[in-house]
This record gives structure tokens, sequence and C-alpha cells, in this order.
């Protein structure tokens, strides 16, 4: 076997070859160096930020109360606005309520009713606090007033009022759509009988 013999040139351009190899090599070693650096100081500051968000204290426990605020605070406004509707205005009644609703809720547990269907269960057999709201509409319950006795002159009988075309059983046994629309009716006969006790 003959050993093969370079030419000084070829020598120079491999010498080159392999500097610029070693050169390259360097360069990655470099990158990779300064590459391993970034990626520890990324690592630390997401550390950092843990910590911190953790540091925090009783934030996601803030986070959550807060969250369970608003959905009762949703869901109250939603029965008050139930009740509004069906005609219950006066805010202790709706208080009353909503505590009875909460009675029903922590007796009840899992099984409690949501509160559109309790509170329609609670409007088909009224307890007596409701009756005058939801027979009425009123924001107060009508008052039982008696009527003044009327001035009549000595041996003459008043001539008897005409008798109402309704009556309050009547009214309260009302279906609500057929009240609303009688609602107008019955302020003008009530109002034509106040001027009549007036005079």
């Amino acid at each position: 076997m003959t050993d093969k013999t370079y030419t000084q040139e070829q020598v120079d351009k491999i010498r080159a070859e392999l500097k610029e190899a070693k050169d390259t090599a360097a360069t990655l070693r470099s990158e990779l160096t300064e590459a391993k650096a970034q990626a520890a100081s990324a690592s630390k500051e997401a550390a950092g930020l843990k910590a911190q968000a953790d540091g925090v204290p009783g934030l996601q426990e803030q986070v959550a109360t807060l969250r369970a605020e608003l959905e009762a605070t949703k869901h109250t406004a939603t029965a008050v606005q139930l009740m509004g509707d069906a005609g219950v205005k006066d805010p202790d009644v709706r208080d009353y309520m909503l505590h009875r609703y909460g009675k029903h809720q922590a007796e009840a547990g899992e099984k409690a009713q949501g509160f559109d269907d309790w509170w329609k269960a609670q409007t088909a057999e009224p307890p007596a606090v409701l009756r005058p709201y939801l027979a009425s509409g009123d924001e107060q319950p009508a008052a039982t007033a008696t009527p003044a006795p009327r001035n009549t002159e000595a041996g003459v009988k008043p001539t008897p009022d005409p008798p109402p075309a309704y009556t309050p059983g009547s009214i309260a046994n009302m279906p609500r759509e057929e009240f609303r629309a009688s609602m107008g009716k019955f302020v003008s006969e009530a109002q034509a009988g106040l001027r009549s006790l007036g005079g």
C-alpha cells in the first residue's frame, strides 16, 4: 500500500476547514451556554411569580367568596323580581319570604326546590302574610275601614248605595289576569264610593 501524499495547498485547505469546524463548535457551545442561562433565569422568574401568587394570603378563597356572594345577589334579585311581579312590594314581606326560602333550603338540603318552583307553590297556597298582596296587587294591604256615619236629617233615611259589582271574596279568588284587566274598574268604583262618603 502506498502512502498518499498531500500537496501543501491541500494541507492548508484541510487545516482551514478544521479551524472553521472548531470555530463553529465553539460558537454553538457558547450559544448553548447562553440558552441554558436564559432557561434558568426564566425558570427562576416563573418560580418567583408562583411564590408571589401563593404568597397573597387567601387569594383563592377571597375569589371564591366573592363569586359566591355574586351568585347569592343574583338569586336574591331574581327572587325580589318574581315577588314584585306577583304584587309583593313590601320589603319586610319580601325579606320574610326570603327567610322562609332559606329555611326551606336548610331543611331540604340538596332536594331543595329552586326559588321559582318554591314561589309557585307559595302563591298556589299562600301563607296569611302573602294573601293581602296576592289578592290586591297593592304595595300595602288594604286596611279595613269602617265607613263614617252619614249626616242624615232626623227621620229621613238615606238612599242606600248601589251594591258593588264585586266583593272582596270574588277579587281574592279571581285569576291574576282577570284581576289586572279589571283593576281600573275597581279603582274607579272605590273612588266613587269615597266621594259619596265625603259628601
